[in-house]
């Protein structure tokens, strides 16, 4: 297949849409912006045409919506800069959005990823990763994940509630996080908790009990907020004499998280 990157057994007949694909993804030099987007998703998604009807529904709404703002993320690049796309970044990318069509946000992180594989100023920090990392987000993940863009060194406050007597102390609820919250209740602190453990687990943020910030009036609004008063009965309802206490911490940004924010949520800068 001359200079393909994909060595295929002449035996495997492929179908027209995807053969013509491959072959028009790896030639030199990259066509146009609309070009290049059409190629890569006739390489992802021509398995489509082969759905059934309400299938292909389904699909083509969040597929049309994506190659739209991939070829206007990509159009932005200035021509210097702008190179092919990297196909183990876009070919991943395209394969795991396949999940996530329906999301507008996530659907727009794959976009920013992509289009970051095209700019020669961010493509080697556009890294396959990235493209499993997002697959597993929710939405609320990443509205949870912005709350750290514009904060000094990526940083915030967070606590653990704790019900203390003189023998010790039970944990009552970890990971209690306030930034940018909309309501306080129980319910919303863990939610906001569970966000905070799943983003730890995809190493894009870390949480710090053993010391807290500087600014400790960071966190006076821990002990001001609904659900505070819901721990407190909770901790005295356990009996012992037992208190709520306040123990204070801070969540940041990883290094592989900063890099992410910056790659596939750019406009959280």
């Amino acid at each position: 297949m001359g200079n393909s990157l994909i060595n295929i057994p002449e035996k495997i007949e492929l179908p027209d849409c995807i053969n013509n694909a491959i072959l028009k993804a790896t030639d030199k030099p990259a066509q146009t912006i609309g070009t290049i987007v059409s190629d890569l998703f006739n390489l992802s998604f021509g398995w489509v045409s082969y759905l059934s009807e309400k299938q292909r529904i389904k699909y083509s709404h969040g597929l049309e919506k994506l190659k739209k703002s991939l070829e206007e993320k990509a159009s932005a690049i200035p021509d210097e800069r702008r190179i092919e796309p990297d196909l183990q970044v876009a070919g991943q990318a395209l394969e795991n959005v396949k999940y996530c069509l329906d999301k507008e946000e996530l659907r727009e992180m794959f976009a920013n990823l992509i289009a970051s594989s095209m700019d020669l100023s961010k493509y080697n920090k556009a890294i396959p990763l990235f493209s499993m990392i997002i697959k597993q987000l929710t939405p609320y993940d990443t509205k949870i994940l912005s709350t750290f863009s514009g904060v000094y060194n990526n940083v915030n406050p967070i606590c653990r509630y704790d019900a203390k007597n003189n023998s010790g102390s039970v944990i009552l609820q970890t990971n209690v996080y306030l930034e940018g919250i909309t309501e306080a209740n129980v319910s919303e602190i863990e939610k906001r908790a569970a966000s905070i453990s799943s983003l730890c687990v995809l190493g894009l943020v870390e949480t710090n009990y053993s010391d807290f910030l500087v600014n400790e009036s960071l966190y006076d609004q821990f002990d001001k907020i609904e659900a505070y008063y819901d721990y407190a009965r909770k901790a005295e309802s356990l009996g012992g004499n037992r208190k709520i206490n306040i123990t204070k911490g801070h969540v940041a940004l990883t290094p592989i998280g900063k890099q992410f924010v910056e790659i596939c949520m750019p406009e959280q800068k």
